[in-house]
């Protein structure tokens, strides 16, 4: 597979000729529609309520309005993880752009840059491997599965590092070096943790067929170094420090591993084409990639990103920030299930703060061996209330089961653990638990951070 000899070819356009039957310009203009269609249907959105969108919209949200009303640019997100986040975990480059567009389009901005990201990606790809531009190897590329699950989970940061480095592998095709190595290290500062990985495991792979493997490796190690402080900053946000090695491993190699597609299957197309194999492969692994992604629905998380394209604003996240309980600037820790952390996102835009970060291994929708851990882990993170949402149970832990328990071991022993638990509102949906760390008097709303 010598794409090196692609470079020459994919500058002054002698790649080789695909023809491209009626059949597959056909198939090809109908993904291109139906993408059409998936954008429209994003856009129309304020808000895009997916699996990962609600962590974009809301530090978004944060570093406007502190750098638009005078407070600078932050470097720290008080109202998340218990007063621990970090504004920039990763990002900065799209969410900046979202920032300056927020007090033109408010919400908007971040549907907006999630869309131009996904183009991005798109037009870089095809920039980088001009071979795949025509047929049904044009369709093979459309319905890559990480592009899909890219745009309707919402992986805005993700979206835009790739597209960079997509870009820096077109540049380094076209024998512009520098151009390369700037897009490398960008894409890199913008996702650390899953660019730094793929990042080098494209360059190790390339090193067999790269002619001056001196030149990649010294333009990998800029890369590197540049991006160095945007991993600093990933291993001191809270969700680093909070969970536990293995766990953060295998978080990290399972996201490297899916989102990797972005850039193997492109690859492995061009090493098919100038394989001569039969006319009918491109169509094949279109079929297959296409079907795969359907038949895995249930198991993938996918129904979530496909919800987005109609899901509006969770009615229960609404009553929440709307009861009489509701006490801005305390901390809560909302337990929900099915709304695309959209209940998460609404008590903190009412002025509350979270316990957690929006990330899933942060959220920490597991059981607890027992009062004394669970009371503990309340403490730890300076919980205030604890919202329940109805559909909680379908997490199946214990966690509920907890709550009432030390709410009725509360009333009768007055601080089981060292904290008092009331439950303070009970309506059809949700519930809502007061807890009074120390067995101190009720929490009122803490004064708003500085």
């Amino acid at each position: 597979m010598k794409l090196a000899t692609a470079t020459a070819s994919a500058q002054d356009g002698s790649a080789p000729v695909i023809t491209e039957t009626r059949g597959a310009r056909t198939a090809k203009h109908a993904v291109i529609a139906g993408w059409g269609v998936i954008l429209a249907l994003l856009l129309r959105h304020r808000e895009v309520i997916s699996s990962d969108t609600m962590s974009n919209y809301i530090h978004v949200w944060f570093v406007s309005d502190q750098l638009w009303h005078g407070h600078g640019l932050p470097f720290h997100m008080p109202i998340l993880a218990h007063g621990r986040a970090l504004a920039f975990p990763y990002g900065f480059i799209p969410w900046m752009f979202a920032v300056l567009l927020w007090p033109l389009m408010g919400e908007w901005s971040v549907t907006l840059t999630l869309a131009i990201g996904f183009f991005g990606l798109v037009a870089a790809t095809f920039w980088a491997f001009p071979e795949l531009r025509r047929g049904w190897w044009a369709v093979a590329v459309l319905v890559n599965p990480a592009l899909v699950e890219a745009l309707l989970l919402g992986q805005l940061p993700f979206l835009w590092a790739a597209a960079m480095l997509m870009a820096g592998v077109g540049c380094w095709r076209r024998e512009r070096y520098a151009a390369a190595i700037i897009l490398a290290a960008l894409a890199q500062l913008t996702h650390a943790p899953v660019l730094i990985p793929l990042v080098a495991v494209l360059v190790l792979w390339w090193m067999r067929y790269e002619p001056e493997r001196g030149r990649l490796l010294r333009g990998w190690i800029v890369s590197l170094l540049v991006s160095l402080p945007a991993a600093a900053v990933v291993f001191a946000s809270p969700v680093t420090a909070q969970t536990s090695a293995i766990w953060s491993l295998w978080v990290e190699v399972e996201t490297v591993a899916l989102r990797s597609l972005v850039f193997v299957v492109p690859i492995a197309l061009v090493a098919l084409q100038r394989r001569e194999l039969e006319r009918n492969v491109p169509a094949v692994v279109a079929g297959v990639l296409l079907v795969g992604q359907i038949l895995t629905i249930p198991i993938s998380g996918m129904a979530t990103g496909w919800n987005a394209l109609v899901r509006t604003p969770d009615r229960i996240a609404m009553a929440i920030t709307r009861a009489s309980s509701f006490h801005p600037g305390a901390t809560y820790r909302v337990l929900t299930f099915g709304d695309a952390k959209y209940s998460q996102y609404a008590v903190v835009r009412a002025g509350a703060r979270l316990d957690s970060e929006f990330f899933p291994e942060d959220m920490h929708r597991k059981s607890f061996r027992d009062h004394a851990e669970y009371v503990a882990f309340l403490n730890r993170r300076q919980v205030d209330y604890v919202v329940v949402d109805h559909r909680y149970h379908k997490f199946h832990t214990n966690e509920e089961e907890l709550l009432g328990e030390l709410s009725s071991m509360s009333n009768a022993n007055g601080c089981p653990d060292g904290v008092h638990v009331d439950k303070i509102e009970q309506e059809p949906t949700f519930a809502v638990f007061r807890v009074s760390r120390g067995c101190d008097s009720p929490p009122g709303p803490p004064s708003p951070p500085n």
